[in-house]
């Protein structure tokens, strides 16, 4: 290797170095030129059919509603969308902000009483399968699902 420097008065040449006996000049390694691929494209997930058995749309009041179903092949899926009554609430108080005057403020909740139980019973035992009960409602509209991911128990 040779190092040239450079200056006003020309330049100098520096002599050059031994190179040491663990250092073996090589051929440089040719490399190919990218290949542009397209990324795989995964499959779309085949989603399982199921069988609608009951829809309604109902308001209950106090009400049960029963429905027989031998369910032979798991899994049943009980998607509930649930509205419960709302109450509506409204106060008169002094603005934080600009004139001060009086305003009327209006909120609107879910009523504290709602409340809705789903039990599931085995039919040949009367033993309660499942249960879920719906105590305190958050929203003016909720969506549930409930998964029943094994049969009824075989006899013995």
């Amino acid at each position: 290797m040779t190092f040239v420097q450079g200056g006003e008065n020309g330049g100098e040449t520096a002599a050059p170095t031994a190179t040491p006996n663990w250092v073996q000049e090589a051929t440089p390694i040719r490399t190919p030129e990218p290949v542009v691929t397209t990324p795989p494209v995964a499959p779309e997930p085949e989603l399982p059919v199921y069988t609608e058995i009951y829809s309604n749309k109902v308001y209950l009041l106090y009400d049960v509603i029963a429905l027989n179903y031998d369910l032979k092949v798991p899994a049943m899926m009980i998607d509930l969308e649930i509205d419960p009554d709302m109450v509506a609430d409204t106060n008169e108080k002094y603005s934080d902000y600009g004139s001060k005057k009086l305003i009327t403020v209006k909120k609107s909740y879910p009523d504290p009483r709602a409340d809705l139980i789903v039990t599931i019973f085995d039919r040949t035992t009367g033993d309660i399968v499942e249960e879920y009960d719906f105590e305190q409602f958050n929203q003016e509209h909720e969506e549930q699902t409930i998964t029943l991911r094994y049969p009824r128990p075989l006899p013995d």
